[in-house]
């Protein structure tokens, strides 16, 4: 299998450690995602939402008790 090929997208099951779903608001081929990252994690993230065909037209990272609380708003790049 080929380093870049495309993975899909599933926000129920992160495969990045150090990231947990808050929330995930989907909407057609867009959508609105929470999580509570440590800052580690939020290279891999990007990384995969890339492999997976996922852009983030806007993301806010926030600080929280123990980790940092990052909003995505995601398009899929094949959306019309």
């Amino acid at each position: 299998m080929e380093e870049d090929a495309t993975q899909v997208f599933t926000p129920i099951d992160l495969p990045i450690a150090g990231a947990t779903l808050i929330a995930w608001r989907p909407g057609g081929s867009a959508g609105e995602m929470q999580l509570a990252v440590d800052w580690q994690a939020v290279p891999a993230l990007f990384s995969w939402l890339a492999r997976c065909g996922m852009r983030a037209t806007a993301f806010s990272l926030q600080p929280e008790k123990q980790a940092l609380r990052l909003t995505l708003h995601l398009e899929a790049e094949d959306a019309p």
